[in-house]
This record gives structure tokens, C-alpha cells and sequence, in this order.
């Protein structure tokens, strides 16, 4: 199962154009974002870029009630010659909103599928922005690594999909959007565990 580091709208790596706004509280009390913090922005001139390592990436952020804020809009591109720039759910791979009346966290806006290993750039224009209209969100990023990942890396997410997983009992996998990829593991009987196999990291 491939690795994945996580990148959070804070880290220094990230570079910022035009206005953006840090959010400390979440949009969802109910759901909040990754490590407490993301980005947002009405600014249709405003970017953000991320050089990277790996072999792809993906974008998370929050869908803000759109049955009434609408849905945002956001250019992607990744460089040299990766991915040409792509609209925001231009390919339809966005879930459908179970709720539209209320915020959705952790929804993966754009991934560049498999790239060759390498050294690459990221950049999102929220050329759909407005201060009228839907506000686009950055929660954080995910990097898919090289076998051999360097070990400034400091933090990989794991999701409960992935074999480490060692589930002990009656447990449910569940496709609900606003977690991580849109899945869970449920369980609604008592004293049943689950573990995860790891090395050389802390958890």
C-alpha cells in the first residue's frame, strides 16, 4: 500500500498570492478540519503553489453549504508538463454533497493520478471566487511517496482502507463523505479493537 504524506495549509512550503484568510475555528463545529486550521479566500486572483517529491497529489478542503453559497470554482495545475490546468470538478469526480444545507469537510477537490516520480509544481487560481459568491477552502495536501521517501517527511496519513489496518470483530466499512476519501470503519458492538502495524515512526 502506497504512503501518503500530509501537508496542512500552514506548512511553510506553501506559497501564498493575493488575499487568503487562516481559519483557526472550524466551518463544522460537528467536522472539523484537518490539524484545526484551513484557508480561505474570495479573492479570484488568489494562489497557492507547492513544490513537491512524488508520484501524486491531491487537495482537500471544505464545501461551504452549497444549496445556498453554491459551489466553488478553483483552477489546478501541476508543472512541468503533468497535469495541463483542470477545473474544479471538471472530471465529475467530486462526491455528491449528502447534505447540501450544512458544510462538508475533507472533500478531495482535484488529484493529479499517477505521475512519474519526480520533482514537481503545484498551483490552485481561485479564478471562481467572489466576494458574492462561493468562498474556496484549502484544508491541507496529500503526496503519494517513493518507496524510498526522505526521512524529512514528517507525518503520512493512513487511511482506514489501508492492510495495516488489522480490524478485530464486527466492523462496517461506511461511505461517508466528510471523512478522509469519503470512508469509515463502524461499529456499534462493545469492547471490539482494531491495530495497526507500523515501524521506525511515531504514531
Amino acid at each position: 500500500m502506497p504512503l501518503y504524506a500530509i501537508i496542512d495549509d500552514t506548512d511553510p512550503g506553501l506559497v501564498w498570492t493575493g488575499h487568503w484568510e487562516l481559519l483557526t475555528e472550524p466551518v463544522f463545529p460537528l467536522a472539523r478540519e484537518y490539524n484545526g486550521t484551513t484557508h480561505r479566500t474570495n479573492d479570484s486572483t488568489a494562489t497557492v503553489s507547492y513544490q513537491f517529491y512524488g508520484s501524486e497529489i491531491a487537495v482537500f478542503g471544505t464545501i461551504d453549504t452549497p444549496d445556498t453559497r453554491e459551489y466553488p470554482n478553483a483552477s489546478f495545475s501541476v508543472t512541468p508538463n503533468a497535469v495541463p490546468l483542470i477545473h474544479f470538478n471538471q472530471t465529475g469526480y467530486v462526491p455528491t454533497m449528502q447534505d447540501t444545507n450544512v458544510p462538508t469537510t475533507h472533500v478531495k477537490l482535484f488529484t493529479s493520478d499517477r505521475l512519474t516520480t519526480g520533482n514537481y509544481t503545484m498551483t490552485i487560481t481561485a479564478d471562481g471566487a467572489s466576494p458574492d459568491g462561493a468562498a474556496f477552502y484549502l484544508d491541507y495536501l496529500t503526496i503519494q511517496l517513493p518507496d524510498s521517501f526522505p526521512e524529512s517527511v514528517k507525518r503520512v496519513i493512513v487511511d482506514n482502507a489501508d492492510p495495516q489496518w488489522g480490524w478485530q470483530g464486527p466492523w462496517e466499512p461506511q461511505s461517508i463523505p466528510g471523512n478522509y476519501l469519503n470512508t469509515i470503519h463502524q461499529t456499534h458492538d462493545p469492547g471490539i479493537y482494531y491495530g495497526l502495524w507500523y515501524s521506525e515512526w511515531a504514531i
